[in-house]
């Protein structure tokens, strides 16, 4: 990319029901793996040295209360980060709270400019994913289930309102959208999908 450095900073914000929890195990279990293909999972709470959990959910939810200092500490932590990777590496956060429409996206809003940026946002079918939310959360609330798909459905699986804040903050051409369908992905599998996203699509079974 033209003016800006090689090593990049990939931002995986979800959507919740996508198969986050699939992708950050596999960080969590393969980050040296990763390392030594140049791919650095970030600590969890972004400190050098810090302990690696594969997402980044508790520390950013944390953070987003407290915006102007969240924003500091985050920029100053991933640049640390970065400066540490090696030449074309790359450095992945994960946290599908990214995707709230709550303003956690502003975290990072003084990195972005800063660094290449790629974001990789995964969707699924509204109707899928409001089954599956409710089938975790909603059937706790309430046991209606159309009056909760009915608060549900102007909150939930409104791709565009997802997409629109990133793109303020980024640009279009740094979001990448996959489809959460096993017919789309590659292999078939979450995790092999966003190993393609990361350029290793044909190192999956090296880690």
């Amino acid at each position: 990319m033209k003016g800006r450095p090689s090593k990049r900073l990939l931002l995986h914000i979800g959507a919740n029901k996508t198969g986050s929890s699939a992708i950050q195990e596999f960080l969590r279990l393969n980050s040296e793996a990763l390392a030594r293909h140049g791919v650095t999972v970030a600590p969890s709470d972004l400190m050098r040295g810090g302990p690696v959990t594969g997402q980044h959910v508790p520390f950013l939810e944390h953070l987003r209360f407290d915006m102007a200092f969240g924003r500091k500490i985050v920029a100053e932590r991933i640049a640390l980060l970065m400066r540490d990777l090696p030449e074309r590496g790359t450095l992945v956060v994960s946290a599908e709270n990214l995707s709230n429409l709550n303003g956690t996206h502003e975290l990072f809003a003084d990195s972005i400019p800063k660094h290449n940026v790629q974001i990789v946002l995964y969707i699924r079918r509204q109707d899928e994913l409001l089954v599956s939310a409710w089938q975790q959360w909603g059937s706790k609330t309430t046991g209606d289930f159309w009056a909760w798909v009915v608060r549900a459905a102007g909150q939930r699986g409104d791709w565009r309102l997802t997409l629109e804040p990133w793109e303020a903050l980024a640009g279009r051409e740094h979001i990448v959208v996959r489809i959460y369908d096993r017919t789309k992905l590659f292999g078939q599998n979450v995790v092999a999908d966003f190993l393609q996203a990361l350029g290793l699509g044909g190192k999956l079974q090296e880690c």
